[in-house]
């Protein structure tokens, strides 16, 4: 006498399918022939480079392009700082310390303009300082979300 039919698994069709005891059943034995591909396997095969190699790639690659202005702001950072330190009689390594601590918006507060001209360049060189800044997590921003987009396959966080 056959088996009763097992009428709680479901076909690639959605309706109910009827299967004996002994047949083997995809949703209780695990994948099949026709079980639906993972996540991972969408598209043809290619090497992906891993996340962080491919997003460190792409940030120094932008960096790259990038580096005619970033120098221009490290430049005028300098000349701002080197400025500041003529006006208030510092060292050239005091003055480029303060440039880019200021520069940074860090500011520990050891070296401090204490004349009017050079407390305005320095107002400016904290302006060039986030410029500069912000131009550094653009890019790295950027290099997440292509890295993003080519390892799980969208167009990048804002579409998940």
């Amino acid at each position: 006498m056959p088996a009763p039919p097992n009428l709680s698994a479901t076909g690639a069709t959605g309706k109910v399918e009827s299967r004996s005891a002994g047949e083997p059943n995809p949703a209780r034995d695990g994948a099949s022939a026709q079980s639906p591909p993972c996540d991972f396997d969408r598209g043809p095969r290619r090497r992906v480079l891993p996340w962080a190699q491919l997003l460190l790639r792409v940030f120094f690659i932008d960096l790259l392009y990038a580096s005619p202005i970033l120098i221009c702001l490290i430049l005028l950072i300098g000349l701002s700082g080197y400025r500041i330190g003529r006006i208030e009689g510092w060292s050239v390594s005091d003055a480029l310390y303060h440039a880019f601590i200021n520069a940074t918006t860090v500011g520990y507060g050891d070296f401090r303009p204490t004349r009017k001209r050079s407390k305005m360049i320095a107002i400016a060189l904290a302006f060039v300082g986030l410029i500069f800044t912000g131009m550094v997590v653009a890019i790295a921003l950027h290099a997440a979300n292509y890295a993003y987009a080519q390892v799980y396959g969208t167009s990048g966080f804002r579409n998940r």
